[in-house]
């Protein structure tokens, strides 16, 4: 039967990066619209790392930024988890808003949303309201999303009662950039923190910085940062260092220039594999992977991508005419090489489960140039 066809056509926008001159933070410059990042599709839930939330809440506990009587709330689907592990540490009102079936917001709005969300007076009143008076806010990978970091962190200190705390995670920019996976850049993240950017972003706040810990993976490390709301703003803010913001324009440029090399490499090798007799597939198919692709150019040499979810099966690889399959139809196929997208763990998991396609002779090769593996990622 002849692979189905995609039938719209992807909305297409410049993407760029810069960072500012002042703090070094990388963000996109050219971006889409927000309105044009609403979900049209069935929703997607990301998964985000959790390895390492049992040890953030005992450190929670620990510096008494909770306890069993704090009112904690979290902002999005994300901190499900980051409760789970706070309610197994003895906290017993530990909530958080599903934004994207909460009332006061349209079903269409997801991350990229969030933080304009809680700007709305509307909004934030009744956030306040579901815990009377909320102690902790925990915001995991949303700080990213936002359009203006500062903006929402200090929309998020408003939430919490004076002297309350605000827990916000991000993705760490560090090792995609200095091992050229271009992939990091996704149209849904509006800045790029590295720990030295999310100090600087900390620094301006009305608030005591109270943590701030790394916790390592193999692509992206995870920064917590633990913010008190006790309204003290430092007295004097100096930026960085000019040699520090010198050395973030010097590792964006590299970033930069390497993209053309990558991208010949890539196809050079798959071409290689192709012209051999071999067949290719994407395992994977997340956001990664649909930039990963098109960033590159390669769908014209895979067969089809693979991703056990069920809400994105049967559903194309956006920007190309590569469906997505389940890994039962890749056992049944003729696939020889799958180009894996997913983080360590995962892979080591679905490596379990399809040990037929090994048998066969199949193999797995990295889509990235993965960092040294460490912790539990």
């Amino acid at each position: 039967m002849p692979a189905p066809q995609a039938t719209t056509r992807a909305t297409v926008a410049r993407l760029s990066l810069g960072f500012c001159r002042t703090c070094g933070t990388v963000q996109l410059v050219d971006r889409f619209a927000l309105e044009a990042l609403r979900k049209r599709n069935p929703p997607v839930r990301f998964r985000e790392p959790e390895a390492h939330l049992p040890a953030l809440a005992e450190k929670m506990l620990a510096l008494g930024v909770v306890d069993a009587r704090s009112r904690v709330l979290g902002l999005t689907y994300i901190d499900a988890d980051l409760s789970k592990a706070l309610r197994a540490g003895g906290c017993q009102s530990v909530d958080w808003i599903d934004f994207e079936a909460w009332a006061p917001c349209r079903e269409d709005h997801g991350l990229e949303s969030v933080a304009q969300r809680v700007s709305q007076s509307e909004v934030a009143r009744r956030m306040r309201a579901r815990e009377n008076a909320v102690d902790v806010v925990c915001a995991r990978f949303v700080l990213e999303h936002a359009e203006s970091a500062y903006e929402f962190m200090t929309d998020l200190l408003g939430l919490v009662r004076p002297g309350g705390h605000v827990v916000v995670e991000v993705p760490d920019a560090s090792k995609m950039l200095a091992l050229g996976n271009h992939a990091l850049v996704w149209e849904d993240h509006f800045t790029y923190f590295t720990e030295g950017s999310l100090r600087q972003l900390a620094a301006r706040l009305p608030a005591t910085v109270v943590d701030m810990a790394r916790y390592p993976y193999a692509y992206e490390d995870a920064l917590v940062l633990i913010l008190r709301a006790d309204g003290i703003k430092a007295p004097s803010i100096s930026g960085p260092r000019p040699d520090a913001i010198a050395a973030v324009a010097d590792g964006l440029r590299a970033f930069g220039l390497g993209f053309a090399a990558r991208k010949d490499d890539l196809h050079k090798t798959l071409s290689d594999s192709v012209a051999a007799g071999e067949k290719l597939a994407l395992f994977g198919a997340g956001h990664h992977a649909a930039k990963y692709v098109n960033f590159y150019g390669l769908a014209g040499l895979i067969e089809f991508a693979v991703d056990d979810n069920p809400t994105k099966q049967g559903l194309f690889m956006p920007g190309t005419n590569l469906c997505i399959r389940s890994s039962k139809y890749l056992l049944e196929s003729t696939v020889d090489i799958c180009i894996c997208t997913l983080a360590p763990a995962a892979e080591r998991k679905v490596r379990q489960s399809i040990p037929a396609f090994f048998e066969r002779g199949g193999r797995f090769i990295p889509a990235f140039n993965p960092a040294q593996e460490v912790g539990n990622a």
